[in-house]
């Protein structure tokens, strides 16, 4: 039976996050325009989206209303 690793990697939101949004730009970029390269480019800004407004949420610093 093959040895199996009991490690745990853990990463923060923000570097989960940061992967997809690279990844999801790496994958449109091999395919040709049209509808599925533009879905991968605007799941790619939405998670740049969302590291922007963890990092708000998480920032100390005093936050406008809306």
């Amino acid at each position: 039976m093959p040895h199996t690793s009991n490690k745990i990697t853990v990463s923060s939101l923000k570097e989960r996050v940061a992967h997809s949004a690279i990844n999801h730009r790496k994958a449109s970029h091999r395919l040709e325009p049209g509808i599925e390269r533009e879905a991968l480019v605007a799941k790619a800004h939405n998670t740049e989206a969302a590291i922007q407004i963890n990092e708000w949420l998480s920032s100390r610093s005093p936050r406008s209303r809306i």
